[in-house]
């Protein structure tokens, strides 16, 4: 007896189990180690981006073929995460972090370096400048930004550490009177603002005083926004606001108005 030509006692094997399933060789390798591989990586991308891409990048170049050449960033930066980072929930955290910075972010910023747009050709003369805000989730500010202080080193280093109180404050809170009478949605939108603003300030204040870099800050008083236009477009993660803007609206805006659609 046959059904759609199998035998009517065949049973589809099970899959295999993680202990049977044969394991990849950097899955053999700590967490440590694949950051490590991964940073030699992304120093290797930054050397090869500023060295063989950036000067093609310059007119009268064509940049599907400079897109081309960049593949042996884009493909690895994309994939990359995936395939070191992927262990379950012991590395979301890391997981999703390399997928926002690297196979977003940072493959934005060079496609958008092939077609001479974005921060990175900017940053020609500066190798250490270049390869920061290749790698890191960072934007520089606009030449006409200038720094509200005499120290903005300090200024910076002073608000990430008002932020990481303002976490360990909203963490007891949560302890303590609980999320139900504070609102999840609040609780978690203090928590995300602040588990993202401090380590983005301490970063920006090690740039500028390192690498003498103005930044675009991560957050611009969200708290007083007056609408969800003014929100989202004006005081919230203003680094992928400000590069989608920069490197895609204006551009297809250009285009458009020249083409007269």
């Amino acid at each position: 007896n046959h059904f759609f030509g199998l035998p009517v006692g065949f049973r589809i094997p099970p899959p295999l189990s993680p202990k049977m399933r044969p394991s990849l060789p950097y899955e053999n390798f700590g967490l440590s180690s694949r950051l490590l591989a991964w940073a030699a990586f992304q120093l290797l991308c930054s050397c090869y981006a500023y060295h063989v891409l950036l000067p093609r990048c310059k007119p009268p170049a064509r940049p599907l073929l400079v897109v081309l050449r960049a593949a042996p960033i884009l493909v690895p930066a994309l994939l990359g995460p995936l395939a070191l980072f992927n262990r379950g929930s012991k590395e979301v955290a890391v997981l999703m972090f390399f997928l926002f910075t690297s196979s977003w972010l940072q493959t934005h910023k060079v496609l958008a370096m092939c077609w001479g747009l974005g921060p990175l050709p900017a940053l020609q003369p500066s190798f250490p400048a270049f390869a920061a805000v290749l790698c890191l989730p960072v934007l520089p500010a606009p030449p006409t930004q200038k720094p509200k202080t005499s120290d903005p080193c300090l200024a910076l280093v002073r608000r990430g550490l008002a932020k990481l109180g303002g976490l360990v404050l909203v963490m007891y809170a949560s302890a303590v009177i609980r999320p139900r009478v504070l609102g999840p949605l609040l609780f978690h939108g203090f928590i995300l603002y602040f588990v993202t603003g401090f380590p983005f300030d301490l970063l920006a204040a090690a740039m500028t005083g390192l690498l003498g870099l103005t930044l675009t800050p991560a957050f611009q008083r969200p708290f007083l926004a007056t609408s969800l236009a003014d929100f989202w477009g004006k005081r919230w993660n203003l680094p992928v606001t400000t590069l989608i803007r920069e490197t895609v609206y204006h551009p297809v805006v250009a285009l458009l108005s020249k083409g007269q659609v």
